[in-house]
């Protein structure tokens, strides 16, 4: 492998002196802090062993894995581009390939990992002499020197060459899946684009070297293949088929078979000529006897994934199933194909053209998983080219990873199996809900994160080491502020000690199966595919929840997700339920909003909280009298503290002053607007972030009108004070600024607009939000006008959250109003 032999030498020579340096940046006690915690259990004890203490005595792949684990610290100041760590992966990973393919592999592998480790030394600006060694076995790449024979001239690298184009792959009698427990399609119009630009782009003496198609084959004998139910006629009347899931390279192979099927009906709609489109079809796309069709490439029948995939290729429109991200992710990738077809290559010939380069010209490096290696340490390690593999991925492997090493004596061959059938169950499930959105995903690792706050002990000082912690097999340094991170927990030390079993493998695939079911009900309360706990049968409390579901999603403070999850998980009864949302949304608003407490307060304590909870050792009440202590805490000097940083922000000489700078105020005008709408239909959507909606000062910024210059008379500062104070900011259904503008409160409430059909239309507050109505119901717009509205909304505040700001003397302090004095005939005294 070119680690251990051909440029592992020269490399290291290269790669150690600036590893050093960047290293030293971050530390005389680098090697402590920054060395040591990041190495295998293996590499740790040859330390040890041999009593090393220098960077220098280091191999190749612990550099490596260093580097790795230092790269956002190392990049922090961001002088290196992502993709010189996207390359240092593929370098970890032709290292550790090495483990499994064996001392002689093919010479392809050879080159993509020269070529990856050119790339990987040219951003980091290695030595040039370096750099030109690797170019050459570049050029080679590029088929320079590959003779007719597809062998190697250059006689040190006298080996064939085993790079195959999807003609050479497709020509045989194969057939390939998605297994369900990888995630769906996910690439976006970026992707797309950078393949389609490299079919376009290569030259015409050129191959393009796509990269790793990594088979694992599937037993015709396996209980599996009920998952290939529309081959299945093939598999038995042919037995030279031979089935095979694809661990590496799906997203690739994925949108080039929708290219090749885009390509296809575009060229024989045009020339109608059925005998050669069916020479495509049957090599790339399916398969059909009299009275079925197999696809050649795609999902396993059961994924979510496989109608859509099918009906697009077999030219249906009607998929009517469940239309999560990913698939519509395949939507967008066909219209995005068809479009590019469209405007790119326009006649047959360019379409021909494009067609013969995608399959004959595009290599991938085919490797066959063998039998006796388990895929999932393969998949651990696989390259990062295209889209990253989240840690919620590499979590599933792990997982599978480990049934491998468990003792016979825990877990035999057939309780493997099912175990392992239960972890793909789980991530199937998984992908399924974390996608169920199709307007928005949940992020994988986002999910992952909190769960783990909600299942796992940890003491971990950043999100990114609580997420490491459960693949790292290493306990970390006590930090300068005397907090530890956690040992690594699904590592396979954990299972040599038996603290990792069967069992409790089984009961954490258990808990985060059922967890992604509530976390999607967490964060999409109102979706139509939402599922609430079947003993939540009281619909008027149902309602409650989702709304205040929703209310949490708007306030900034997340540190209670996985109390949330481990409550819903418990099974606890629907009242208190609605309470515990209750207790907490007053808290948020009362702490974020009123007094201004930081992002992240107490947020460590909250998390503890998340996993008492889940073992039983804290019940809902308990936490609920927990926030309220909290929350009793806030409210002791909430109308001074309140009132004087209103003042403050008044003093500011800037545009945004007074209480249009509170950041509480979208969500009270938002919660004031429910509270006037009742049981009447919602006109604005906070979720889509007031993009349809604004917030407008009643009285003007621009108030030279007269109608403006005689309501409101005196100071400049004056002015001001009631231009930015509560009771003058109305939330709107759709943004009107523009045309309400500086205009007179008559006009803003009703005026008639011009209609193309000559129709009498008339628009302004009268008939907007439940908010603009109630504005509308005034007869002038004055000081006292915007005095009693500040008023009203502090009193709603007051009684919706349980709070005291006094009598309206105190009130109109907090509103920065008490030195006019408006009397009840709304003049100054």
């Amino acid at each position: 492998m070119i680690i251990d032999d051909l440029y592992a030498v020269k490399f290291r020579e290269y790669f150690l002196p600036w590893l050093k340096i960047e290293l030293e940046k971050l530390g005389t006690d680098y090697w402590i802090r920054y060395v040591i915690p990041c190495l295998s259990i293996d590499q740790r004890r040859n330390i040890e062993y041999y009593h090393r203490e220098r960077i220098e005595e280091l191999d190749i792949r612990a550099l490596l894995r260093v580097l790795d684990r230092n790269a956002r610290t190392i990049n922090s100041d961001q002088r290196y581009p992502r993709d010189v760590f996207v390359y240092l992966r593929e370098v970890i990973l032709n290292a550790n390939q090495q483990k499994h393919i064996g001392p002689l592999p093919p010479l392809s592998d050879n080159l993509r990992a020269i070529d990856t480790i050119r790339r990987f030394a040219q951003i980091l600006k290695l030595d040039e002499e370096f750099i030109n060694s690797c170019n050459e076995c570049d050029n080679i790449l590029n088929g320079d020197h590959v003779n007719e024979d597809n062998n190697y001239e250059d006689d040190s690298l006298s080996r064939q060459i085993t790079l195959s184009s999807l003609e050479d792959i497709f020509d045989k009698r194969v057939l390939f899946r998605i297994p369900d427990y990888q995630r769906g399609y996910s690439w976006e119009d970026k992707q797309i684009q950078q393949l389609w630009d490299d079919i376009i782009s290569l030259k015409s003496n050129r191959i393009h070297y796509t990269g790793l198609l990594t088979l694992d084959s599937a037993d015709k004998e396996s209980a599996n293949l009920d998952k290939w139910r529309d081959v299945e006629w093939l598999l038995k009347n042919d037995p030279e088929f031979r089935p095979f899931y694809i661990v590496d390279g799906q997203q690739r192979i994925s949108t080039m078979i929708l290219i090749i099927h885009e390509l296809i009906e575009a060229i024989y709609t045009q020339d109608k000529d059925d005998k050669e489109r069916n020479k495509y079809r049957d090599r790339y796309l399916f398969l059909k006897s009299q009275n079925n069709i197999g696809f050649k490439f795609g999902y396993e029948n059961d994924s979510l994934a496989n109608s859509c995939f099918t009906k697009i290729l077999n030219n249906e429109n009607d998929y009517n199933g469940t239309k999560t991200l990913y698939i519509k992710r395949l939507d967008n990738a066909r219209d995005k194909i068809q479009k590019l077809i469209n405007k790119k290559c326009p006649r047959p010939h360019d379409k021909r053209n494009i067609l013969n380069i995608l399959t004959t010209r595009f290599r991938f490096n085919v490797f066959v998983v063998s039998p006796d290696l388990d895929v999932s340490v393969m998949f651990e390690t696989m390259n990062y080219r295209g889209k990253p593999l989240s840690k919620l991925e590499l979590l599933k492997n792990r997982l599978m990873f480990l049934t491998s090493v468990l003792d016979e004596k825990d877990a035999d061959n057939q309780a493997k199996l099912e175990l392992r059938n239960k972890i793909d169950g789980a991530w199937k499930t998984i992908y399924e809900y974390l996608g169920k959105n199709d307007e928005e995903a949940l992020d994988d690792d986002d999910f992952l994160l909190n769960h783990t706050y909600m299942y796992s002990r940890f003491r971990a000082t950043t999100y990114e080491r609580v997420l490491d912690s459960l693949f790292r097999d290493v306990s970390w340094e006590t930090t300068s502020k005397g907090l530890e991170t956690l040992e690594g927990i699904y590592t396979t030390s954990e299972v040599s000690k038996g603290h990792i079993t069967r069992q409790t493998i089984e009961l954490f695939v258990f808990n985060i199966k059922k967890s992604v079911e509530h976390w999607f009900l967490i964060k999409f309360p109102f979706h139509h595919l939402v599922k609430l706990p079947k003993h939540f049968d009281n619909q008027q409390d149902n309602n409650q929840i989702k709304h205040y579901l929703e209310k949490l999603k708007r306030l900034p403070f997340r540190a209670f997700d996985p109390s949330l999850l481990a409550v819903l998980n418990n099974a606890t009864k629907q009242s208190d339920f609605r309470e515990l949302l209750k207790t907490m949304e007053r808290f948020l608003f009362i702490s974020r909003y009123l007094i201004k407490k930081p992002a992240d307060h107490k947020k460590n304590d909250y998390f503890r909280n998340a996993l008492s909870l889940s073992l039983n050792e804290l019940c809902v009440a308990d936490l609920r009298s927990i926030i309220d202590r909290e929350t009793g805490k806030c409210l002791k000097n909430l109308k001074a503290d309140f009132s004087k940083w209103i003042a403050d922000e008044f003093s500011k000489d800037t545009d945004k002053i007074g209480f249009t700078k509170w950041r509480g105020l979208n969500y009270v005008l938002y919660e004031y607007e429910l509270y006037l709408q009742q049981d009447g239909q919602t006109k604005i959507d906070y979720s889509r972030g007031f993009r349809d909606s604004s917030v407008e000062h009643i009285y003007p910024k621009s108030s030279n009108n007269e109608c403006w210059t005689t309501a409101f008379q005196g100071s400049d500062n004056r002015k001001i004070k009631l231009l930015h104070n509560l009771g003058n900011l109305l939330l709107l259904s759709q943004s009107k600024n523009a045309a309400l503008s500086n205009r007179c409160f008559d006009y803003k409430k009703r005026h008639k607009v011009n209609t193309t059909d000559n129709s009498t239309k008339y628009k302004g507050y009268f008939n907007g939000s439940y908010s603009e109505i109630n504005v509308a119901q005034n007869v002038e717009w004055t000081a006292k006008e915007i005095q009693d509205r500040g008023i009203t909304i502090l009193t709603f505040i007051e009684d919706h959250w349980n709070i005291n700001f006094g009598d309206d003397r105190d009130k109109i302090s907090i509103l920065q109003l008490s030195r006019f004095n408006i009397d009840i005939s709304g003049q100054d005294e």
